[in-house]
């Protein structure tokens, strides 16, 4: 058992059922050694930093080994997958001439991907795209899973054209996606899960 673990855990045995302290036991005597890599688009503000702030040393708290990096882009990389954002929500606005944009503002973040990783999570839009930069020799040994924290509005066909071949091939080159809810799960080809938000916080001790 790792230094550490067990007093951890017993801090969330009074909140959580026992089966699950039990399980992430075995989780963690399964999974030791294991290297993962968080990657999102900002370090503070917005709810997908405040999940990673809590998770991350969480997970390295039960013995994992993990890093958690951001891309850096300029604002107006930013106001593109905002408007990317609100089109997969049913607005209008994104266009293809946004797609070189965003392509060209990966490639200068392709060097924050850990090769030496054993599973990469990638969260929402934003740095999506950066699966493309792995190679398949790369890839054979690890585990690439994108995260999605937002709704995907069921879209006509005929309104997303490029923009939806631009996404799915993105996604569908993952080994797996998250998904919040099942109403956010599209109809493409890629294993999905379906895990609600959490925001872990290590209880606080209670004196006697």
């Amino acid at each position: 058992m790792v230094d550490g673990l067990s007093d951890l855990l017993e801090r969330y045995a009074e909140f959580a059922d026992p089966v699950i302290i039990e399980e992430l036991r075995e989780l963690v005597d399964d999974l030791r050694g294991l290297r993962i890599q968080e990657i999102n688009s900002t370090r503070k503000g917005g709810g997908v930093a405040e999940i990673l702030s809590s998770t991350v040393p969480f997970l390295r708290g039960l013995g994992f080994d993990v890093r958690w990096d951001v891309i850096s882009a300029e604002p107006e990389f930013f106001r593109v997958t905002k408007t990317l954002h609100n089109f997969l929500q049913g607005r209008d606005g994104f266009s293809p001439s946004m797609i070189k944009l965003y392509w060209d503002t990966l490639e200068k973040n392709k060097d924050v991907l850990d090769k030496e990783s054993d599973v990469i999570i990638i969260h929402d839009p934003q740095p999506l795209g950066l699966i493309k930069f792995l190679s398949d020799e790369v890839r054979r040994n690890k585990k690439v899973i994108w995260r999605c924290h937002v709704h995907l509005e069921t879209i006509p066909l005929a309104k997303m054209k490029d923009i939806e071949f631009f996404l799915r091939s993105m996604v569908e080159s993952y080994d797996a996606a998250i998904f919040s809810t099942f109403q956010y799960l599209p109809l493409w080809n890629v294993v999905s899960f379906v895990i609600p938000h959490s925001s872990i916080r290590s209880p606080k001790r209670t004196e006697s």
